[in-house]
């Protein structure tokens, strides 16, 4: 049998690629801590991961966080351009 993933829409923000300054906007903001060099320590509900420069910072729609890697995410996601109405 096949299976096909169910399209979900994420926020989604590529570290050290964006103004640290996004990580303030309401949408991003998690728990966590950035280390000294660079990288932030990320809560998940597997516990802390950490989030290097290039990684990708998910939250989901139920509000947990998660790091990707930049080739899954590549793979698995695709940027979506929303209209006024928010589709």
């Amino acid at each position: 049998m096949k299976y096909r993933r169910h399209p979900i829409l994420v926020d989604a923000v590529q570290w050290g690629e964006q103004p640290t300054e996004m990580l303030l906007e309401p949408e991003f903001r998690f728990v966590g801590y950035r280390n000294s060099d660079g990288s932030l320590m990320v809560e998940t509900p597997k516990g802390f991961t950490r989030c290097e420069s290039g990684d990708w910072l998910i939250k989901r729609a139920n509000g947990e966080f998660s790091v990707c890697k930049p080739d899954v995410f590549s793979e698995n996601y695709s940027r979506v351009e929303l209209t006024e109405e928010g589709e």
